[in-house]
């Protein structure tokens, strides 16, 4: 073989291998290139998915939040069953029955009104079906009952400041003439309602105030025992006045006793006609 032909066969054999493909090697992707998220579809997960930086601190956050749910107390649901129920009652501090609510400074028993002892069952049974803890209901019902009787006080005070606005009012437009003319009000009164007197000083007026303290009331009523004791007695006593008389009676009476025992029958006489005279006045 002549040198000239070897060279061709060898340029030939270096043509042939410069023409084959070589497949390249496969690699691993290195962590850096890795994107842990690439595989998630559903928006809303991708949103949680994002705020985590790495796969591990995302299946952290769930660890952790299972751990908080273990422990945490689940509110039953319509779907829940007794056994559910049950449970978060006596987690919560919720009595198993309505009638199982106790409240301070309450005590129920055969002396307590009826209204009393059926408001009570309603907001038992009402603080049962909310779930209301035992001791928040206690809570609940002190403040309740704390406002309650702060208003009844609050309306007492402005009843007895009506009272007396109403008495200030009337003592200037009947000047002397204001205890006789109250014990005429109060005489008419009591003739004319007898023993409902006491339920009408209850009646209260579209404001709250009493209408037996009113002005208009009060003067009429003392207008109308004017006309009735001018027709039956003459005049009307006030307190004072029935005080002085009654202690006229006895004074009367101790010296008609001593007029007796001196053998003074005139004089006897005499201080028993005055001892009736002012008990008479008494009586009206």
């Amino acid at each position: 073989m002549t040198e000239e032909t070897a060279t061709d066969e060898t340029a030939t054999d270096t043509a042939g291998e410069s023409t084959e493909t070589t497949a390249p090697a496969e690699t691993t992707p290195r962590s850096s290139d890795f994107n842990w998220r690439d595989d998630i579809e559903d928006a809303d997960v991708m949103k949680q998915a994002e705020r985590y930086d790495t796969a591990e601190k995302a299946v952290q956050a769930t660890l952790d939040l299972r751990k908080k749910l273990s422990k945490a107390v689940v509110i039953p649901t319509r779907d829940s069953d007794d056994v559910e129920i049950s449970t978060f009652r006596k987690n919560m501090g919720i009595p198993e029955n309505a009638d199982e609510y106790q409240f301070e400074n309450l005590v129920i028993d055969e002396n307590t009104p009826e209204a009393q002892k059926e408001s009570l069952s309603k907001w038992q049974q009402l603080f049962h079906e909310e779930n209301i803890p035992a001791k928040s209901a206690q809570r609940m019902e002190a403040m309740f009952r704390a406002e309650q009787m702060a208003q009844i006080d609050a309306d007492k005070a402005l009843d007895v400041e009506f009272a007396q606005q109403t008495e200030a009012k009337l003592r200037e437009q009947w000047g002397a003439e204001y205890d006789k003319n109250k014990e005429y009000a109060s005489r008419a009164a009591t003739d004319l309602m007898g023993g409902d007197f006491d339920s009408a000083k209850q009646i209260e007026l579209k404001d709250g105030r009493f209408m037996m303290d009113h002005p208009i009331m009060l003067k009429m009523l003392a207008q109308m025992g004017r006309e009735m004791g001018e027709g039956r007695i003459g005049s009307v006593l006030t307190d004072s006045e029935a005080s002085t008389l009654q202690e006229k009676a006895n004074e009367y009476r101790e010296k008609r006793m001593q007029a007796l025992e001196n053998k003074r029958p005139d004089e006897a006489r005499k201080w028993d006609a005055k001892e009736r005279e002012a008990l008479a006045r008494l009586e009206g």
